[in-house]
C-alpha cells in the first residue's frame, strides 16, 4: 500500500483512537524533550518527514492549543514506512504545567523574549500559539 497525503491526513483528522487536536501544535521527541518543533497547521505536519516515514519514539508527544498531551500511534503501510498520528490523550496540561513543561526547551532556545512571554502568560492557547510560530521551520 502506498502511503499518500489525503490518507496521512485522515488518520489527523479522524484519528482510530481520540479526537483530533486542534492546531497550532508543538512536538516533542521524547515526553520531556529540550527541542521541539511548532506546527500552525496540519498541511505542515502531514508530509514532515517525522510524520510520514519511521516509526516515532515511544516517548513522542503533540501538545495542541488547548493543553492536550497526545502519545502517538503508528500505522504501518510499507514496511518501515508508514503514518505517525495521535494515539490517545495522555494529560491536560495547565498553564503552569505547560509553562514548567516548556521551561528547558525555552531555556536550550534562548530567546529572552519568547521565554519572558511564556513564563508570564498564563493563557495555554496563547502559549501554544506563541511557541509553535518560534519553533516553527
Amino acid at each position: 500500500m502506498e502511503l499518500n497525503f489525503e490518507e496521512s491526513k485522515a488518520f489527523w483528522l479522524t484519528p482510530p483512537h481520540t479526537a483530533s487536536p486542534t492546531f497550532p501544535v508543538l512536538y516533542f521527541e521524547c515526553s520531556y524533550a529540550v527541542e521541539g518543533r511548532g506546527f500552525l497547521k496540519l498541511d505542515h505536519l502531514v508530509g514532515d518527514i517525522d510524520f510520514s516515514g519511521y516509526k516515532q519514539e515511544k516517548e513522542s508527544i503533540i501538545i495542541d492549543v488547548e493543553g492536550k498531551v497526545f502519545s502517538l500511534g503508528f500505522k504501518e503501510f510499507k514496511y518501515p514506512i508508514g503514518i505517525v498520528f495521535p494515539n490517545f490523550i495522555v494529560k491536560q496540561l495547565t498553564g503552569q504545567e505547560l509553562r514548567e513543561y516548556l521551561f528547558p526547551s525555552l531555556k536550550y532556545l534562548n530567546d529572552d523574549n519568547l521565554t519572558t512571554f511564556v513564563l508570564n502568560e498564563v493563557d495555554v492557547r496563547s502559549i501554544v500559539e506563541k511557541v509553535a510560530c518560534a519553533y516553527s521551520w
